[in-house]
């Protein structure tokens, strides 16, 4: 067994700062006497060697699985057959407005039959269904 000589321990005394390197964990680094976490910039993180390094951008890969799905969703949509459209028109009464049936459309009566009230109408169109 070796022993340090009481000059080589007085020597080590002496010395105000650390006589070792100060060993951090993975993620710090040594900052002065102390371990301090490692921080990167955004799209950077830290790597095996304890660096910054730039994070690998993941893109999408398609595979045939994908684009078989996608036309069939898409033959779907073509083959379907079209929704009917409203007209856009819309029939009031005393009970309020509403869109016009389908199949149905407004017919309007004259004025004079209107100024009247003919038939309940009081100025207003009626709604005729085939």
């Amino acid at each position: 067994m070796k022993l340090a000589s009481v000059d080589a321990l007085d020597a080590l005394k002496a010395k105000p700062g650390r006589v070792c390197p100060l060993v951090c964990n993975f993620g710090f680094k040594a900052d002065g006497d102390q371990c301090a976490k490692i921080t990167c910039r955004a799209g950077y993180r830290v790597g095996d060697d304890n660096e910054c390094e730039k994070i690998p951008e993941k893109k999408p890969v398609a595979t045939p699985d994908d684009s078989r799905k996608r036309d069939v969703e898409r033959r779907k949509t073509e083959a379907a057959p079209s929704k009917p459209q409203a007209s856009g028109q819309m029939v009031c009464n005393n009970a309020g407005c509403r869109p016009v049936r389908a199949g149905c459309h407004i017919q309007g009566f004259s004025p004079a039959l209107q100024a009247k009230g003919i038939n309940g109408t009081a100025g207003a169109n009626v709604e005729v269904c085939n």
